[in-house]
């Protein structure tokens, strides 16, 4: 969706804030790339804990 923000694709005319998942992971839709990145970090972490 933030490939097609603001474009007139149907992906850019949707309104994040009412989208399931960002409110399920408890993201900011307004803020999404420094919460991606965090997540991205925390996914990392999480990845290498998993590995022996």
């Amino acid at each position: 969706m933030q490939a097609y923000a603001g474009t007139e694709h149907p992906l850019g005319k949707v309104n994040r804030s009412e989208v399931g998942s960002f409110q399920r992971l408890g993201l900011d839709a307004d803020d999404e790339v420094t919460q991606w990145e965090e997540l991205s970090e925390e996914m990392d972490a999480a990845e290498s804990a998993l590995r022996i």
